[in-house]
């Protein structure tokens, strides 16, 4: 009996350290705009250009949003972009809205990207675009190369960016964040690529009060073991 209650206080103790980073948002296809999934609180919008963008003919297959978060729909719907009439046909707008009632520590944005032909997008430019955070409208955050071709309903390359290189990480509850992917360095501006699998990766910040009630609950239950050992 003693030991089946020294691990379920262990089991309560784990379970205040600190949270794993989680896929918040997610898009995988369809209308633009509306998530695939989402936790509870999150909130946001993909941007692109509606008459253009949306392509039912093409997509990642591979079932994840970027490499390791499962759940992303495998049927063929991507989210087309060239450079033909930049900057509206070459990039999609991913923001995320917390309204979770705590911090949220912002981590990487993950994706999918297929470079259908050989004259297609190679390169995608990666930036904060706007929102709450204390980092510049427009700020530079990273540039992929050379990503290779897949064609249009294939295992898209799985890309991951983290975002600790912005001042700011951490959006706080009612904040948002409005971040570009960009696709560059295409042969022929009629050459499509496509965007599918996107999402936003973090960690929701307990608010301190529930983390001292954790502790509280916790620093209670050892002193409970310590009398009956």
């Amino acid at each position: 009996m003693k030991k089946t209650v020294y691990l379920a206080i262990m089991g309560i103790v784990l379970g205040t350290a600190p949270a794993q980073a989680e896929l918040l948002i997610g898009w995988d296809g369809g209308t633009v705009g509306n998530s695939a999934t989402n936790v509870t609180g999150v909130s946001g919008s993909l941007f692109a250009n509606s008459a253009y963008a949306v392509d039912a003919t093409a997509g990642s297959t591979d079932g994840t949003f970027g490499s390791s978060f499962t759940g992303a729909d495998t049927a063929t719907t991507a989210y087309a972009v060239r450079l033909y009439d930049s900057p509206n046909n070459d990039r999609i707008g991913v923001q995320i809205y917390n309204q979770t009632g705590s911090d949220i520590q912002l981590d990487s944005l993950v994706f999918d990207f297929g470079r259908w032909y050989a004259d297609a997008p190679q390169d995608v430019i990666v930036t904060y675009a706007y929102g709450d955070l204390a980092d510049a409208n427009n700020t530079a955050i990273t540039t992929i190369t050379g990503i290779a071709v897949t064609g249009k309903a294939a295992d898209y390359t799985d890309l991951s960016v983290s975002l600790s290189g912005l001042t700011d990480t951490i959006l706080a509850d009612g904040q948002k964040a409005t971040f570009n992917l960009i696709a560059s360095n295409a042969a022929g501006i009629y050459n499509n690529g496509a965007f599918d699998n996107v999402g936003v990766v973090g960690t929701v910040i307990p608010e301190p009060a529930t983390l001292g009630l954790i502790t509280l609950i916790a620093a209670g239950l050892f002193g409970i073991r310590r009398i009956t050992m």
